[in-house]
């Protein structure tokens, strides 16, 4: 995944289609305050490690920054892909960005997620 980093201004986005139903786009990009990943499509199947992936390797570039996750373009999340937002928001303490009420639920639910684990964890 070395050639997702391109210094300030990473892009990279993942276009793969077994049928019309199966989409994800992932675009990351890196800001003088901030990281953001956004996400287009299904966050299901096999896109849940894709995104896992791209989120690990903009994680290990240096100097920490705010980590935003863009949900606004967002059009379903499987159980598996509920699991890993809530990972990314326990972990680093993203900021969901998300404009519907479909997306505003997807960012609720992995804030709630990751506060029940942190609470059984004490």
């Amino acid at each position: 995944m070395s050639d997702l980093w391109h210094g300030v201004g990473l892009w990279r986005a993942f276009v793969w289609c077994q049928n019309t139903t199966t989409l994800l786009k992932i675009t990351m990009t890196e800001e003088p305050k901030n990281k953001t990943i956004t996400l287009e499509g299904r966050l299901s199947g096999p896109w849940v490690s894709e995104c896992e992936k791209c989120w690990r390797t903009l994680m290990s570039s240096p100097g920490f920054k705010l980590l935003r996750i863009d949900l606004s373009g967002v059009t379903h999340v499987d159980a598996e892909g509920k699991q890993l937002l809530a990972q990314i928001h326990e972990e680093t303490g993203a900021e969901f960005l998300a404009e519907t009420p479909m997306t505003k639920y997807f960012a609720e639910e992995a804030r709630g997620h990751s506060l029940r684990n942190s609470r059984r964890e004490k």
